[in-house]
């Protein structure tokens, strides 16, 4: 558990980071950028398993900045989005034909019209979900279909690596599961 504290921690410390404070002609003004794929990786090489010097998700990190194939690393957003989805119990029907979408995305390569709509869904459903206290079990549940739902939406995306680092990461943060998503990584990946 505090392994997933841990990485919820470096994941905000990395959304502060992408905050940007510009002034302009004496008043300052925040502007934020969108989050990118090497933000994401970023977060996943520094990322250090509680109690050891490890960073189990460098690998993965490695692995998804090394890849060059957009097809592949759709494919690997769906099949981490999937993974979530799986594992959390999510089954809203909007989130499903979501990732459905997602994967035709990734075997057609092209966006079909209503994405964007689709995106504020299933956004709307991950507001849902998200919770703040993880101790609790009915909390914890609903904290893992958030995760899903992003990893979902993240599968959704217009940058492909970006697509597959933030499905990677919204996925380990739910399951913890770095062998299974490696595993994942190896299929679809290479």
């Amino acid at each position: 558990m505090f392994f997933v504290y841990s990485a919820i921690g470096v994941g905000a410390v990395a959304l502060l980071l992408v905050i940007l404070l510009v002034a302009h002609r004496g008043r300052s003004r925040v502007q934020v950028r969108p989050v990118t794929a090497e933000d994401t990786l970023r977060v996943m090489e520094v990322t250090v398993a509680p109690g050891s010097d490890e960073r189990p998700y460098a690998g993965l990190a490695g692995m998804i900045h090394k890849a060059q194939d957009e097809q592949a690393l759709r494919r690997f957003a769906c099949a981490c989005a999937a993974y979530a989805v799986k594992d959390a119990s999510l089954t809203d029907k909007a989130v499903l034909d979501a990732l459905k979408i997602g994967e035709s995305l990734a075997d057609q390569g092209s966006a079909p019209k209503g994405l964007e709509q689709t995106r504020r869904v299933v956004n709307d459903i991950a507001d849902q979900f998200d919770t703040q206290d993880t101790e609790d079990a009915p909390n914890k549940a609903a904290f893992d279909k958030a995760r899903a739902a992003q990893a979902v939406l993240a599968c959704l995306g217009d940058d492909a690596k970006t697509a597959a680092a933030e499905a990677c990461y919204e996925v380990l943060t739910a399951t913890d599961d770095v062998d299974a998503i490696t595993r994942i990584a190896d299929e679809t990946l290479r």
